[in-house]
């Protein structure tokens, strides 16, 4: 583990010459093998929230979404868990994210240890002002909650102020490990109003236009 954790220092390095990390918030790897393992993620989701309907997102950061994972990498996941459905359906926090990371560790063909699942509860998208749900999240379920935020913050005197913290922990949190001349670069990504929230995290829908020729 002491030479996969100098060989991650050394791809971090090697990334950090990468001109597009001050550009992007997330840098998938070109390598169709990573790659086929985010799709597998992606589809992996789906079929666990039909079973556990009280997943509200699986979300993912770190190497995987930096550009600096390599095979080897462990995959550095958040599950957000709704905690009404999970009262109403008779199971707890641990023992979904036990069955979330048994059935990743089978179709990720990866060893369980190289699955770091951290899980939350969330009770009810009018309670949380929280980073959290600013993840990069897998499907729609976090709409809702940043919506909220967003939405109670711009009620709020200091809702700018608040905002700003918000955005301090997400930073922070997703982009561990970066030198501090890139950390200040990339700061500049999130959004640094309440405004530039909405526009970023809730986008309008996408509207399809007609021809009448």
């Amino acid at each position: 583990m002491a030479d996969e954790g100098m060989r991650k220092f050394e791809r971090i390095d090697a990334i950090e010459n990468d001109t597009r990390l001050v550009h992007h918030r997330f840098l998938l790897s070109e390598d169709p093998a990573l790659r086929e393992k985010l799709r597998i993620l992606q589809d992996s989701f789906k079929q666990l929230q039909s079973k556990f309907p009280e997943i509200i997102s699986l979300q993912v950061f770190g190497s995987h979404t930096k550009g600096y994972a390599s095979p080897d990498s462990d995959f550095d996941l958040g599950l957000a868990l709704d905690s009404n459905k999970l009262e109403a359906a008779k199971r707890t926090s641990v023992q979904v994210s036990s069955e979330v990371r048994n059935y990743l560790h089978t179709k990720l063909s990866v060893n369980k240890r190289d699955i770091a699942l951290e899980y939350y509860e969330l009770g009810g998208p009018e309670s949380y002002a929280r980073y959290e749900p600013f993840l990069l999240s897998l499907g729609n379920g976090m709409r809702p909650y940043r919506e909220a935020i967003i939405r109670k913050l711009e009620q709020q005197p200091d809702g700018e102020r608040v905002w700003m913290h918000i955005v301090g922990q997400l930073w922070e949190r997703e982009n561990l490990y970066f030198s501090a001349a890139l950390l200040r670069e990339r700061k500049k990504l999130y959004p640094q109003t309440l405004a530039e929230a909405r526009a970023y995290f809730l986008p309008e829908p996408k509207q399809e236009t007609t021809s009448d020729s």
